[in-house]
């Protein structure tokens, strides 16, 4: 499982991204997301997790990090992060149907 207070590495994620010359013209949040889904798709979900978290971390209005850092959670087996996270979705985007379904599936 992932363990959990990892967050703490957002910033550097985040510092080593702005410090990278090539990343310059790129949006820091888009290269994020891919790196989580690279990560994801090759079976390192706990690396996507602390990506994802690392987003969540620096763009803490975003329902949609929010929401994929909600699902690698249930990739990861932690159902009751996975369950805060879909909470954050909602608290951030009420008509989030998606996040609303998920809820209504995990607390059953």
């Amino acid at each position: 499982a992932v363990r959990s207070g990892r967050s703490a590495e957002a910033p550097r994620i985040i510092d080593r991204f702005r410090s990278d010359p090539s990343s310059r013209f790129a949006s820091a949040q888009t290269e994020l997301y891919r790196a989580a889904a690279a990560s994801a798709s090759s079976g390192d979900v706990a690396t996507a997790v602390l990506v994802l978290e690392a987003v969540v971390a620096t763009f803490p209005d975003d329902s949609g990090a929010h929401g994929e850092l909600a699902e690698m959670y249930l990739r990861a087996g932690n159902v009751g992060r996975a369950i805060a996270e879909f909470e954050r979705v909602l608290a951030l985007d009420a008509n989030n149907s998606h996040a609303r379904i998920m809820l209504s599936r995990l607390k059953r």
